[in-house]
């Protein structure tokens, strides 16, 4: 008897010891993608619409969703879901996040926008110091260390926005992505394209966008790591036409501060920067909850089956295939059977490919919604259900 309960307490050991480790590679696998001391994304590149529709989130459900730059959150908010909890492992995102939380809570709207950089009625570093004594230690901290990147507005300071806007400063194209921007239909913009695509800008554009100088100016090189296409600058320029000829500039935003640093109509942005829904966060950012943690400890401590309904933004595409198939599995074995998660996935194909048991893909769902997306970077939406 004794020796069949020492056999048992170390076949528990072992099991724990695998999960451990496995939960351990895991994170170390995405805690390598980050720079902890620096905002990677002050705007959040992810089309909120087919978000929304994919999760298709009723007054029920408890989100689970990536922080980033935190508008997808908002996005997810204003759906009246029953809890949401935002999580990154960057304290960087976090911090801005609570900053704009703190924003809309007890700023008016214009001061808001002109924190952000999206109006030039107040000065953003005034506007600033007012809010600063409404914010807790760790985002006052860091903001008061970092307050030069205030003065042009919080919406420009990501490293990728940065780099973005390094493109928008080849002024040679603006009067034709002016004439561009105010044509009515998509078949007035096919007229003006060619103006744009030249040989030139095709030039710039592969060479701006290559993989090397991605990994040095636009991303953390670490999330480069399992990217192994040779052209990604050329699959890039490929998605940027197709999409600017199927939708209209002035009907993308993602486009138009690509193309200028600046977005021209909040009525058709993201959903937070709308007057009317920014009166109506006013009432419920308070009950966002909002984490600095690894997603594998956070889903340990919480019970099985709480939350219905994931949003992880691209992370799966900074791990290893086989890495992603676990976290996958651990997600799966976590959420409530029937509910949904979406994802994107950038360079690398990511999903549970018939390799989780507790997850199936939603095939069609996912490429009626990605052929919507105002996002052309990705080369995938991926929408999955617990069975």
């Amino acid at each position: 008897m004794i020796s069949v309960i020492v056999v048992k307490l170390i076949e528990i050991n072992l099991k724990e010891n695998f999960k451990d480790n496995n939960m351990k590679k895991l994170k170390n696998e995405l805690a390598q993608t980050i720079n902890n001391d620096q905002i990677a994304y002050s705007m959040l590149w992810e089309d909120s619409n087919i978000l929304i529709e994919a999760l298709n989130i009723d007054s029920d459900d408890n989100i689970l969703t990536i922080t980033s730059a935190g508008c997808n959150v908002l996005a997810l908010l204003l759906q009246n879901p029953k809890s949401i909890t935002a999580i990154d492992l960057n304290p960087a995102q976090t911090n801005l996040f609570r900053l704009k939380v703190a924003a809309i809570k007890f700023l008016t709207y214009q001061e808001f926008l002109s924190l952000f950089g999206l109006s030039k009625l107040f000065d953003a570093t005034e506007v600033y110091t007012k809010l600063s004594p409404k914010l807790d230690d760790s985002t006052k901290g860091y903001f008061n260390n970092n307050i030069r990147l205030i003065k042009n507005g919080l919406i420009h300071i990501g490293k990728l926005e940065q780099y973005f806007n390094g493109f928008a400063e080849r002024k040679t194209y603006q009067d034709i992505i002016n004439s561009i921007y105010y044509s009515n239909t998509i078949e007035e913009q096919r007229l003006l394209l060619p103006s744009l695509f030249t040989a030139e800008f095709d030039r710039l554009f592969l060479s701006y966008f290559s993989k090397e100088n991605q990994s040095k100016s636009g991303r953390d090189s670490e999330k480069y790591k399992y990217v192994n296409q040779k052209e990604v600058a050329q699959g890039l320029l490929r998605r940027f036409k197709q999409n600017m000829n199927q939708i209209l500039l002035k009907d993308n935003y993602f486009n138009q501060y690509f193309l200028t640093s600046n977005i021209f109509d909040l009525e058709k942005c993201y959903p937070y920067l709308k007057e009317c829904n920014f009166k109506l966060l006013k009432k419920k950012v308070g009950s966002i909850k909002i984490i600095t943690e690894e997603l594998e400890q956070h889903l340990e401590k919480m019970p099985i089956g709480f939350y219905t309904k994931g949003n992880f933004s691209d992370i799966f595409e900074y791990m290893s295939e086989d890495d992603s198939i676990k976290l996958l599995k651990h997600i799966g074995n976590h959420f409530a059977s029937k509910g949904r998660i979406a994802f994107w996935n950038l360079y690398n194909k990511r999903f549970s490919n018939n390799k989780v048991s507790n997850l199936r893909t939603l095939e069609q769902i996912s490429k009626e919604l990605y052929k919507k997306d105002k996002v052309w970077f990705y080369t995938n939406f991926v929408v999955e259900e617990v069975k």
